[in-house]
Order: structure tokens, then sequence, then C-alpha cells
């Protein structure tokens, strides 16, 4: 038997301030650009309480490169997504799978490393 985990919150642009946390347990962080300075998300994660769960939406710029999407020659955004996901102690990523990603065998390849990317600790 599965067990299902059911958490009530909101998608959010911006880290919300520590009394959002007192209502609702999850917050789903999707950051637009300017992308959030890690040390700030750490001094903010400080005051949220630690049962607080929280997923990371992936943002655009980070899949969408100039050879196609998650084709990583630069990996400074990808470099930003591991050190936010640590800074905010974030247990979930969220890609959000567009018309640049396919059911092909070449993009489930891509999806595949990029996920191992992801989890290699």
């Amino acid at each position: 038997m599965t067990t299902l985990s059911l958490y009530v919150g909101a998608t959010l642009q911006r880290a919300p301030r520590s009394g959002y946390f007192a209502d609702l347990p999850f917050a789903e962080l999707a950051f637009q650009k300017p992308l959030p300075r890690v040390g700030r998300l750490r001094e903010w994660r400080a005051t949220v309480p630690e049962s607080a769960r929280l997923s990371l939406v992936i943002p655009r710029t980070i899949v969408n490169q100039p050879r196609g999407a998650l084709r990583f020659d630069d990996t400074s955004g990808l470099d930003w997504l591991l050190s936010t996901q640590e800074a905010t102690r974030a247990d979930t990523f969220v890609l959000e799978t567009r018309a640049e990603l396919t059911p092909g065998a070449r993009d489930q390849e891509m999806l595949v490393k990029f996920a191992e990317r992801l989890t290699k600790k």
C-alpha cells in the first residue's frame, strides 16, 4: 500500500515571510529573474520553522540553454539551483515540461542525466 502525503501551500515567486508558515506548512518557490542570492536564502531559511516543507520550481532560464533544453555548456544556473536547494533545504524539485522537452529518446536521456546531476551529493 502506498502512503500519500498532502501538503497545502502556495506557489510563490519570492521567499515568504516567516509568519506564512504559521498557517501553511508548505511553499513551492518559483523564483523569477533576477534570481535571489544563495546567502540571503540561507539567512531566510534560518527564520523558517524546521517543519516547513519546500519545493523549488526549476527556473526556465536554467532548463533552456543555447544548444537546447538541459544541454549544460554553462553550468552556473545548475550550480545556483543546487546551492539554492541546499540553502533552503527544499526536498523536491519541480520541472515544468513544455514544448522544448519532448517524449523522444534523446530528451528522455537528457532528463535522466539532469536528474542524476540533481541527486548527486
